[in-house]
């Protein structure tokens, strides 16, 4: 076994989502995620992958698990979301990224719900990362005092600009879409 920690991830908690209105079988899911719907742009998920973590969900109690038995086909589990799993998506929807590696994926997963769901929810969410950007620009340039060598500097202003970047584009996303 490796000794490094494995690097856990939130996006097994995005599909919640698709269980809000629905109840799904695994395939069923799977083809609406792969063939009618936009989530496939921001993550391309895996038939297997997806059947682990409707697994994983349902051993969590986020999903409820029914085994319906087929004459004509394998028995297939069909899935619908648990009040908890309800708690726990609607906690999670709302809440900012952490890092900014996370906005090509976790963020635009939140915002994709988020604005399928209600656009009151896509606003606060919006707002919290706009203010969670600005945090980690402060601190880089908090930091960016300190800076010894080229690298250093060439690192540090990436990250602004990386980060300016992204509060650019938050700000677009609340002019054009959230109050137009």
């Amino acid at each position: 076994m490796s000794p490094r920690k494995k690097n856990e991830t939130e996006l097994h908690l995005a599909l919640l989502g698709f269980f809000l209105e629905n109840n799904f079988h695994g395939y069923e899911l799977f083809k609406y995620l792969t063939q009618e719907s936009e989530f496939g742009k921001i993550w391309f998920i895996k038939q297997s992958q997806l059947y682990n973590f409707l697994d994983r969900l349902h051993i969590d109690g986020y999903l409820h698990q029914e085994i319906q038995e087929g004459d004509l086909y394998p028995d297939r589990k069909k899935f619908s979301i648990s009040e908890t799993g309800r708690l726990k998506f609607l906690g999670w929807l709302v809440e900012p990224v952490s890092h900014g590696r996370d906005m090509r994926q976790l963020f635009l997963l939140k915002l994709f719900f988020s604005m399928n769901t209600e656009k009151k929810l896509a606003k606060e969410l919006v707002c919290k990362q706009k203010a969670t950007c600005l945090r980690w620009f402060e601190e880089i340039r908090k930091n960016d005092k300190n800076e010894e060598t080229e690298i250093q500097y060439l690192i540090a202003d990436y990250r602004v600009r990386q980060i300016q970047a992204m509060l650019d584009w938050l700000n677009n996303i609340e002019q054009k879409i959230l109050f137009k």
